[in-house]
């Protein structure tokens, strides 16, 4: 499993309710910001522009670049 497969926005809020209230906030300012970095070094792109393209990029190039 890639860094590309393991979770997703929606997965993280769904299983949100279970996880304490300052591992919430740190997640979302963690995820706020990658959006940030995302937009000031991919053109103004949003997080989930940039993981797409990833892992479009995954599918056309060599896997085991990907593999942890």
């Amino acid at each position: 499993m890639t860094f590309l497969e393991k979770t997703t926005s929606n997965d993280y809020r769904s299983t949100e309710s279970a996880i304490s209230d300052t591992t919430k906030i740190q997640t979302r300012l963690a995820r706020n910001h990658f959006d940030l970095f995302c937009k000031a070094e991919y053109e103004n792109r949003t997080e989930s522009e940039v993981i797409a393209e990833l892992k479009i990029y995954r599918e056309q190039s060599n896997e085991e670049k990907f593999q942890k």
